[in-house]
């Protein structure tokens, strides 16, 4: 597990984590993403693992719906009189 300090802003641009330190601090508060960051000795760490699983998440959740628009402007398209304007 490698935990990044989140008051070190340099230190999560090299992770390639591009968060503000104080977004990640309210995600914390609100276990927006439980497990991302992690509360040691009263500092809070970004857990880079836990990261690269949501982005990755988030990357799959998009194709997806990039596949859905695509196929209903592929319909938009094949019968252009019944669309609703």
């Amino acid at each position: 597990m490698e935990l990044i300090p989140v008051c070190d802003k340099q230190a999560l641009m090299q992770a390639g984590c591009s968060f503000s330190p104080n977004t990640l601090r309210k995600w914390h508060s609100r276990n927006t993403y439980p497990g991302l960051v992690v509360k040691i000795g009263g500092r809070l760490f970004l857990n880079k693992k836990v990261l690269g699983k949501i982005v990755e998440k988030e990357v799959v959740k998009q194709r997806f719906y990039c596949r859905k628009c695509h196929q209903l402007c592929c319909l938009a398209y094949k019968f252009p009189g019944e669309r609703n304007t």
